[in-house]
């Protein structure tokens, strides 16, 4: 079962069980958790929702329903229901409107045009509604919520058209400069750049940008989570966040293509670290093309993605494309004089996947070429360098030069005896290593 939170008026949470929003309008707050809100917590899987709380829906897992108290004061508030409909589709949830009888009993009888409400009162609409929602239900009941349902969508539609038919023309959608500084101002305060910090403030402004189609305010709130940046850390969370972030990136802002490219990347390899590598792979796999011809080989953001590429290769076995990938790499590396200690590691990678795609002639140049640059970096001890050196020792045995082999290997043994002690794992290991070369030598005494 999933956890959930009741979000009180001064943005506490208390642990639960949810997944579905209940929201009315805030004058009506009171009244409706007595009667509605009770139930549902008590027979559905319920989140109570206040929009009094900043950042409340952010806190919350994944919904199913948007249930929606309607009252008189909340089909007045035109500017509420274009918010609630603007977050239920940023969560991609169904909209569940329930009738409240008290509040709209004699508007029921006086306006013919809101007679379509009378098919949803609220005394009609609990047991098949809440029934969708239970495990237990049969399927009469599965039957009877799904026609409930259907009709409670109607009904919403019916709201909209409502809305819609006001002599009082709605408000414009938020402009792009609006919500490009919006986006902006709610970064600045969450950072504390240029104002003074405040996370509360900054994290709202950078939801309800997200909220209203801007894909980068979705973008770095996925960073907050991903970092637990003002939050507790939350991988799942920032994922939905920066899939949130690419769709609104195709949809409202195609052009911004670097900026695209480099969540993508950042998403690949949140993917990677759930071990979804394959999703990685898939996802990242048609935009290296597309970053190179935009920003160049040479590029951070295009060796930054060449090497996450890479990597989810070879952490999924696809040993011969990631060594590809890397030796791509390795060549702008050698062009852009990186680091050395960076150099190293990437020349170790391709010869680890050569060697494991069963290439050892190939892997043997690279795997010099590591270990030389290790022990000039970190000296004969250095741990990098004895994992080097254990690399160089074992493929000189798998293409043949054995002798050289044992001594690289016996090496390697003295060096983990002198830094690791005599009964260390890596220690026994490279000394069963050893008398395993020595055997392959025909040297038995030895071995």
């Amino acid at each position: 079962m999933q956890t959930f939170a009741y979000i009180t008026k001064d943005g506490k949470c208390s642990e639960g069980k949810g997944a579905a929003f209940f929201a009315t309008h805030p004058d009506d707050c009171a009244a409706n958790l007595s009667s509605l809100g009770t139930l549902l917590a008590a027979a559905w899987d319920a989140a109570i929702y206040y929009r009094a709380a900043e950042g409340a829906c952010a806190q919350l897992p994944r919904i199913r329903f948007f249930v929606i108290a309607v009252t008189q004061a909340y089909l007045a508030d035109e500017e509420l229901i274009a918010s609630d409909l603007a977050l239920a589709a940023r969560l991609g949830v169904n909209v569940l409107p329930v009738l409240m009888t008290d509040d709209l009993e004699e508007a029921l009888e006086e306006n013919e045009a809101l007679s379509p409400f009378t098919a949803l009162l609220f005394s009609e609409l609990d047991a098949t509604a809440l029934a969708a929602m239970t495990e237990e239900t049969d399927a009469k009941a599965a039957d009877e919520a799904e026609s409930s349902l259907s009709e409670a969508q109607a009904l919403w539609r019916r709201i909209e058209a409502l809305l819609r038919n006001e002599t009082e023309p709605p408000k414009a959608p938020l402009s792009g400069a609006e919500l490009q500084e919006m986006f902006q101002t709610g970064y600045a305060k969450y950072y504390g750049v240029v104002y003074p910090m405040d996370r509360e403030r900054g994290f709202s402004l950078l939801r309800t940008a997200a909220e209203h189609g801007e894909p980068r305010a979705a973008w770095h709130i996925g960073i907050i989570y991903a970092n637990g940046e003002g939050v507790e850390k939350n991988v799942a969370e920032a994922i939905r966040w920066y899939e949130l972030s690419d769709a609104l990136f195709e949809k409202n802002a195609p052009e911004q293509k670097g900026d695209r490219y480099t969540m993508r990347n950042a998403l690949g390899v949140l993917y990677g670290s759930l071990g979804q590598y394959d999703k990685e792979i898939k996802l990242l796999s048609p935009i290296l093309p597309l970053r190179l011809a935009l920003s160049g080989e040479e590029a951070q953001a295009s060796r930054t993605l060449l090497n996450n590429l890479a990597c989810a290769h070879m952490e999924s076995r696809n040993y011969r494309e990631a060594a590809s990938l890397y030796e791509r790499l390795l060549a702008v590396l050698r062009r852009t004089e990186e680091d050395e200690a960076h150099l190293s590691r990437i020349l170790g990678n391709i010869g680890y996947c050569l060697t494991s795609a069963g290439e050892y002639r190939r892997a043997q140049a690279f795997l010099e070429e590591s270990y030389e640059l290790r022990l000039r970096l970190y000296g004969k001890e250095g741990k990098e360098t004895a994992s080097a050196l254990a690399s160089l020792a074992l493929n000189c045995g798998s293409i043949g030069q054995t002798a050289r082999a044992i001594d690289l290997q016996r090496e390697l043994y003295d060096l983990r005896r002198r830094t690791l002690g005599e009964e260390h794992v890596d220690t026994v290991t490279a000394l069963g290593n050893l008398a395993f070369l020595y055997q392959k030598a025909g040297d038995s005494a030895a071995a």
